[in-house]
C-alpha cells in the first residue's frame, strides 16, 4: 500500500493533506499503533515532522485512539521514506523560492 503525502512548507509553517477522509479502516479497529516513520532519505527530522502529522490526523478524526507502538494496537501503520521530491511552489519579488512542495514516497 503506498502512502503518498503531499506537504507544502512556508516561511510561518507547514501545511499537508492525507488522501481520503471517510472511514477507511474496519470498525472493529479502535487502537491505531503509529511508531516513528524510518527515514532513508537526506532531509533531516522529516520522519518526526510527518509521524506527528500522521498521528494528528488519526486522533482529529475522531475515531482512534492512537499509541505510539504496536503494542496494545489493533492495527499498525508502518513507513519508510525512501524519497522525497522538493520543488518550488512559490517565489519572492526577488524570484528566491520562498515555498516548497515536497512528494514523499515510502
Amino acid at each position: 500500500m503506498g502512502l503518498c503525502l503531499w506537504l507544502s512548507f512556508a516561511s510561518t509553517g507547514c501545511g499537508y493533506a492525507l488522501a481520503g477522509r471517510g472511514s477507511f479502516l474496519p470498525t472493529d479497529i479502535r487502537v491505531v499503533g503509529i511508531p516513528p516513520l524510518l527515514n532513508r532519505t537526506t532531509y533531516f527530522d522529516v520522519e518526526q515532522i510527518l509521524t506527528t502529522k500522521i498521528r494528528n490526523e488519526f486522533i482529529g478524526r475522531g475515531k482512534y485512539r492512537v499509541v505510539p507502538e504496536a503494542t496494545g494496537a489493533d492495527a499498525v501503520l508502518n513507513a519508510e521514506l525512501t524519497a522525497i521530491t522538493l520543488s518550488p511552489v512559490g517565489l519572492t519579488a526577488g524570484q528566491l523560492a520562498s515555498r516548497y512542495q515536497f512528494i514523499v514516497d515510502d
